[in-house]
C-alpha cells in the first residue's frame, strides 16, 4: 500500500518535468501570435499613392472603410515606405494613447520638412521645458487676454470673404482665418509682409504632408521641401526681430510664445523647428472642426437655430463694434456643445502615426519593436 501510494506521488511529481521535457522536444517555445493580415504591395510605394488620391479626392473614410472590410480593424499595410499595421476604432486608439509600449512617432517625411527638435520629439526633461513655454500660452488665463483679437481677426475675415458672397468655399476659409489667428494670438505677428511670405510658404509646405516623400525637381514633396525652408528663413527673420526688441526692452518676455522662448534661451534651430510644428498641427484640425461644425450646423436645423438665437442674444448685449470677452464666451453654452458633438461625430485627425518601442500584441495579432 505504501508502496502504490510512493509510486503515485511520485507519479504525480513528475508531471510537471515530464510535460517541460515534451515542450522542449517540441521547440520549448511559446507560439507567437500571427502578423496582421494584408498585402505590402509594390517595394516602398505600398499603398501610399492610393492613400494620397483618396486624401486629395475627399474620400479617405471610403478608404479607410474598404481596408477594413477587406482585412479587418487590424490590418497591414505599407505606407511612405515603411511597413505599418493598421488600427481602427475607438478601442484602437485607446490603445495607442494609452500604451507605454507605442510612442509618438513623426514620419520622415514631415520631419524633413517641420524639424527634428520639436516638442513632439525631444524627450525627458527637455520636452517638459518646451511644453511649459507653450502651455503658459494656452492656459485659460492666457486665452482670456487673446478673445479681443481673435475677435477682431473674425470680424476682418468676415469682411474680407464671406460679405457679399453668394459662394464661399469654407475649409479654404477656415484654413486662412486659422492661421491669422495663429499668427496674431500667439506668435504675435503683424499685418505685415512677414506675414503674408509665411502664408504663402505654408500654404506650399502642407500640401506636401500626404506627398508620397520622393525627392526629385519635379516632385510635390520637393517643392514642399523648398517652401519649408523659405518659410523657416521667413520665421528666422522673426525671431532677430523679436531678439533686438528684447535687448532694447521694447516688448515683454511673456508678450508671444517666440519671445518667450528667446528670453527662456531656447535655440533659434529649435524655436523655429517649433513654430512649424505648432502652425502645422493646430492649422488643419481647427480649420476641419470649423467647417465640420458649420456643415453639421447646415444639415440640423434645430440645432442651428439654437446656435443662431443664443449668438444673436449676446450680440444684443454688446455696444456697437465692442469686442467679445470671455464673459461672453462662457456664455455660448450650446454653441459650445455643438463643438463638442462635431469633434465627437467627426474628429479633425484623420490618422495619427506611432512606433512600438517593444513587441506589443493587439487583437490577437503581433506588432513587433520598431513597427509603426
Amino acid at each position: 500500500m505504501l508502496a502504490a501510494a510512493v509510486a503515485v506521488l511520485a507519479v504525480v511529481a513528475s508531471l510537471p518535468v515530464l510535460r517541460r521535457l515534451l515542450s522542449a522536444s517540441a521547440g520549448g517555445k511559446k507560439t507567437k501570435p500571427p502578423l496582421p493580415p494584408g498585402p505590402f504591395g509594390i517595394p516602398f510605394i505600398g499603398q501610399t499613392l492610393s492613400l494620397v488620391r483618396a486624401l486629395r479626392a475627399n474620400t479617405a473614410d471610403d478608404w479607410l472603410r474598404r481596408c477594413v472590410a477587406a482585412y479587418g480593424p487590424v490590418s497591414r499595410l505599407s505606407l511612405f515606405g515603411c511597413a505599418t499595421a493598421f488600427l481602427v476604432g475607438p478601442a484602437a486608439n485607446k490603445f495607442i494613447f494609452a500604451s507605454a509600449a507605442v510612442t509618438a512617432k513623426t514620419p520622415e517625411s514631415l520631419a524633413r520638412m517641420v524639424g527634428r527638435r520639436t516638442i513632439r520629439e525631444v524627450v525627458g526633461d527637455e520636452h517638459r521645458r518646451v511644453r511649459a513655454m507653450m502651455v503658459q500660452f494656452l492656459r485659460v488665463d492666457a486665452v482670456k487676454r487673446y478673445v479681443a483679437s481673435m475677435d477682431d481677426e473674425v470680424r476682418r475675415h468676415l469682411d474680407a470673404e464671406w460679405r457679399g458672397r453668394g459662394t464661399v468655399a469654407v475649409m479654404p476659409s477656415m484654413k486662412l482665418l486659422t492661421f491669422d489667428v495663429m499668427c496674431t494670438a500667439i506668435f504675435g505677428l503683424g499685418r505685415d509682409a512677414a506675414r503674408l511670405e509665411l502664408w504663402t510658404e505654408f500654404q506650399q509646405l502642407v500640401r506636401g504632408i500626404w506627398a508620397v516623400p520622393v525627392n526629385l525637381p519635379f516632385t510635390t514633396y520637393s517643392r514642399c521641401l523648398a517652401a519649408s525652408w523659405r518659410g523657416r528663413h521667413a520665421v528666422a527673420g522673426v525671431i532677430q526681430e523679436r531678439r533686438a526688441k528684447l535687448e532694447r526692452g521694447d516688448c515683454s518676455p511673456t508678450s508671444d510664445v517666440v519671445t518667450h522662448m528667446l528670453a527662456e534661451g531656447l535655440p533659434d534651430e529649435e524655436i523655429i523647428d517649433n513654430v512649424m510644428f505648432l502652425m502645422v498641427s493646430a492649422h488643419d484640425t481647427t480649420a476641419a472642426l470649423l467647417t465640420f461644425l458649420i456643415r453639421q450646423l447646415e444639415a440640423d436645423k434645430d440645432a442651428y437655430d439654437k446656435v443662431v438665437q443664443e449668438q444673436e442674444e449676446i450680440a444684443r448685449s454688446k455696444a456697437p463694434g465692442e469686442a467679445l470677452s470671455w464673459d461672453d464666451l462662457v456664455r455660448m453654452r450650446y454653441t459650445w456643445a455643438a463643438a463638442m458633438e462635431t469633434l465627437r461625430m467627426v474628429p479633425p485627425v484623420f490618422s495619427t502615426m506611432r512606433k512600438t518601442v517593444a513587441d506589443v500584441q493587439y487583437g490577437g495579432y503581433l506588432i513587433p519593436k520598431g513597427g509603426r
